[in-house]
């Protein structure tokens, strides 16, 4: 089935709205919900305090987001 194929779930991933996650309030909150939301799993804490650390200094989120679609793990979660 179409839907079910790498490539329609590759096309899908990249449609998601990420829009209201790099709106919530708190940086936490944000990458609870993206690595929820990209890598269908709860943040563990090396993602907090690496990407935590990466917010504080200023790095965008929008950064943070396509760091986390070019990883092996994102990949790996759309087959």
């Amino acid at each position: 089935m179409v839907r079910t194929s790498p490539e329609y779930k590759r096309i899908q991933s990249e449609n998601i709205g990420y829009k209201e996650l790099l709106e919530l309030e708190s940086d936490s909150e944000f990458l609870n919900a993206i690595y929820q939301r990209m890598l269908n799993r709860p943040l563990d804490e090396h993602g907090r305090f690496h990407y935590g650390l990466r917010l504080q200094g200023g790095t965008l989120r929008e950064v943070i987001i396509s760091e986390l679609k070019n990883s092996e793990e994102y990949k790996q979660a759309l087959l």
